[in-house]
């Protein structure tokens, strides 16, 4: 015995998607005003090109480069200058011109300022401007300050990947067709319930009792296309 499940219907549905408006200034870099590449808002992994790994806070405020990324976000202060934002915790990419950290956000605090200046087609160094404008340092472990500045100096650039976003679909109404009973042939599908034909053996033709215990999900998939601003 072939046992196949089937389901008959037809409806439309309201889908309610809420999110938060995000900006969307490209982020100016200091040495090339045509460079579209950062916007503001939008959620990065910072990559450190030497070494391949992820500017990371490990929970204790403290900065490392670990193969597990944080998610970051550029705020403006002003001009060419941004807090780079770590987004779970909230907290600020911060300096004392040594050691690199998270910190509470405060306003106007210099020492959780940067700016960006690029070498190569999304390839950056990332300028803290209380230590002179010193870099965004590391030897693929540690994160720090660098004692000078080399845009030559691979251990001195970084990368910036955007994360992927994700949305969370309500359905908050179903609403069928107006004319669903004049053209209910048009509307009416067979949908399979489950992915693939089950069989139930029974070579003795005795009553038997099966429970099928099996679960499968449909998903409808969402996408979100974020644009760059021209404006500066």
């Amino acid at each position: 015995m072939i046992c196949f499940y089937y389901l008959s219907f037809s409806l439309l549905s309201a889908v309610l998607v809420n999110s938060a408006l995000i900006p969307n200034n490209r982020v100016i870099v200091n040495n090339d005003s045509d460079d579209y590449t950062l916007v503001e808002g939008v959620t990065y992994n910072i990559v450190h090109l030497r070494s391949h790994m992820n500017l990371n806070d490990d929970g204790n405020y403290d900065i490392y480069a670990k193969k597990s990324p944080s998610y970051w976000s550029m705020r403006k202060v002003y001009g060419s200058v941004y807090n780079i934002v770590e987004l779970i915790s909230g907290r600020y990419l911060d300096s004392n011109s040594d050691k690199v950290y998270t910190s509470t956000p405060e306003e106007n605090n210099p020492y959780q300022h940067w700016e960006f200046t690029k070498v190569e087609n999304n390839t950056y160094n990332v300028e803290h401007l209380m230590s002179q404008y010193r870099n965004l340092d590391s030897n693929g472990n540690s994160v720090y300050i660098g004692a000078s500045n080399d845009e030559n100096n691979p251990f001195q650039r970084w990368s910036f990947e955007p994360a992927n976003y994700k949305l969370n679909a309500l359905v908050t109404e179903f609403a069928y067709p107006s004319d669903l009973k004049d053209k209910l042939d048009q509307y009416k599908k067979r949908t399979k319930l489950l992915l693939s034909n089950i069989t139930i053996k029974n070579p003795t033709n005795a009553t038997i009792t099966t429970t099928i215990e099996r679960t499968e999900k449909k998903v409808n998939s969402y996408a979100l296309e974020i644009k760059k601003s021209e404006f500066l």
